[in-house]
């Protein structure tokens, strides 16, 4: 083989391996700015093994090898360029992966740019309890006479007694109800606060034994008693979507209010546990320490917001919820 056809063989092969090489380095580049996001919200990394327990933190490392690849690909072209007369480009020669490697860049950018600002001011937004099967469930707070309850605060106990009542077995201070509703029946739940649950006995008792002595249809009717002394309507909503609903009632009676009023350290939203997905709620878990994250809670939720008073106080309820 001629010298001049050994050279350029050689030359063709030597830019076939440098092209490879920098389009490897091009997708490395592409995988690196993918994982930012995933990276910053597993930050820190934790690592536990039975007893043990080890904790990473990430730091600027990626953001750092994000920025070293193009420094390694723009010094492997030039070294391509000085020794090679037509040097490959890589990826970066397609016009559909700038487009895409500048859009990604770009996106990466603002948000991190937001994230580091919110840091640097040091804002804050407290965010809603989550409980998921395999976290920590204990929660609630502590009121007499009653035990703590993560999503709705605090219950009363079945068995226990409360102003003079036996509590039944579905938590409530009203008579044996069976939860298993009869074929053709009317069932009427009332629900609320201690105005619907006191007395000796309380309204709904009376409303069941006009309804079962005269029923306004030919169907047998009842009614009963799923109040709870001192509760606003943020624990009548999750009450309702927890318990009430699963039990099929026909007509259910309102009335909360009388405690939404009440001014406390923190609204009940914020108090009471969401109950979430075990996927859901370990990506909420570390989304909930990011300001950027924060910023969005605080921006969606931004209709319930209220002022605190002179002692640092705000309403159980906000008005607009």
């Amino acid at each position: 083989m001629p010298v001049e056809e050994n050279k350029t063989y050689t030359q063709r092969i030597s830019a076939f391996i440098i092209g490879v090489l920098l389009s490897v380095l091009d997708i490395a580049w592409i995988v690196a700015v993918v994982a930012l996001p995933l990276i910053w919200l597993y930050n820190p990394v934790e690592f536990r093994w039975g007893p043990a327990h080890f904790t990473a933190h990430w730091g600027l490392k990626p953001v750092l090898f994000v920025g070293l690849l193009p420094i390694v690909r723009a010094g492997l072209w030039r070294l391509a360029s000085f020794f090679l007369k037509t040097p490959s480009c890589g990826l970066w020669a397609l016009a559909w992966y700038r487009r895409a490697a500048l859009a990604l860049a770009v996106v990466i950018a603002f948000f991190a740019a937001i994230e580091s600002i919110l840091v640097a001011v040091d804002f804050k937004f407290e965010m809603p309890a989550i409980i998921f099967e395999g976290k920590n469930e204990f929660g609630g707070i502590e009121v007499t006479h009653t035990v703590p309850d993560t999503e709705l605060l605090y219950r009363f106990k079945p068995g226990d007694y409360f102003s003079g009542r036996q509590i039944n077995n579905m938590g409530f201070r009203e008579r044996e109800v069976d939860p298993v509703k009869k074929d053709g029946s009317i069932r009427v739940i009332c629900m609320g606060d201690s105005t619907t649950g006191q007395g000796l006995p309380g309204y709904s008792e009376y409303l069941n034994g006009l309804l079962a002595a005269k029923p306004p249809t030919d169907q047998p009717w009842e009614a009963f008693n799923m109040a709870v002394h001192g509760y606003s309507i943020q624990q009548g909503l999750v009450l309702f979507r927890r318990q009430v609903r699963q039990l099929k009632p026909d007509i259910v009676t309102v009335y909360f209010g009388w405690n939404d009023h009440w001014l406390e350290t923190q609204s009940d939203d914020m108090l009471m546990a969401v109950r979430v997905s075990p996927v859901v709620g370990k990506i909420f878990d570390r989304l909930r320490e990011k300001r950027t994250f924060m910023a969005l809670h605080w921006v969606i939720n931004s209709s319930s917001h209220q002022k605190r008073d002179v002692n640092d106080r705000v309403y159980r309820v906000p008005p607009k919820r």
